[in-house]
C-alpha cells in the first residue's frame, strides 16, 4: 500500500489510457490542437446562443414597454440603432440627449477619447432608463441596477410585464 497521499490509479485503468497521455509532448500533437479547437468552438457556440437569448429578451422587454406606454413604432425594438431611438421616445428625453448619445457612440472608436465617450453614453442610457422606469410607475433609481447584471435585466422585465399603480405620496400634517 502506498504511503504517500496522492491517489493511485489501479494498473488496469492506467493500461487503458491512450499512450498519448503519457507523452510529455502531447500538447503539441495534432490531437491536442483539435481538442482545443473543439473546446473553443463549443465556447463560441455557447456565447452566440447566450447573446441571441439576451437580444431577444431585451427586444421583447423594450417592445412591451413601448406598447404599454403607447409609443409608436414598437417594432423598432428589434432593429439595432432604431431600438436606441425607441428608448429615447419612451423616455421622452430632450432632443440634445439623442444627438449627444450618437456623437458619443461615434467617438467610441477614437483611442483615449473613447473611454470618456463611453462614460457619457452610459450615463445617457441610465438616465433614459430612469425616465422609462418612471413612465412605468417604478422607482427611477432601479436604473442604477443596470450596472449590476443580471439584476438590471430582471428589473426591466418586471417593469415591462407587471402593472404598477401610479406612485402617490401622501403628506402627513405636522401637528
Amino acid at each position: 500500500m502506498p504511503t504517500d497521499i496522492e491517489p493511485q490509479l489501479p494498473a488496469d485503468v492506467i493500461n487503458q489510457l491512450p499512450q498519448e497521455f503519457s507523452n510529455p509532448d502531447f500538447l503539441s500533437t495534432p490531437e491536442a490542437g483539435a481538442a482545443f479547437g473543439a473546446l473553443m468552438g463549443g465556447f463560441l457556440v455557447a456565447f452566440i446562443v447566450l447573446a441571441i437569448i439576451i437580444y431577444v429578451y431585451s427586444a421583447l422587454v423594450l417592445m412591451t414597454i413601448a406598447k404599454k406606454t403607447n409609443t409608436p413604432n414598437a417594432w423598432f425594438a428589434w432593429v439595432p440603432i432604431l431600438n436606441t431611438i425607441l428608448m429615447y421616445n419612451i423616455a421622452k428625453a430632450p432632443v440634445w440627449s439623442i444627438v449627444l448619445f450618437f456623437v458619443g457612440a461615434a467617438l467610441l472608436f477614437i483611442p483615449y477619447i473613447g473611454i470618456i465617450a463611453s462614460l457619457g453614453v452610459s450615463a445617457i442610457s441610465i438616465w433614459w432608463l430612469w425616465k422609462i422606469y418612471e413612465v412605468r410607475n417604478r422607482p427611477g433609481w432601479w436604473a442604477l441596477f443596470n450596472l449590476i447584471q443580471p439584476v438590471g435585466m430582471v428589473l426591466i422585465g418586471v417593469a415591462a410585464w407587471s402593472d404598477a399603480k401610479p406612485q402617490t405620496t401622501t403628506a402627513t400634517p405636522v401637528s
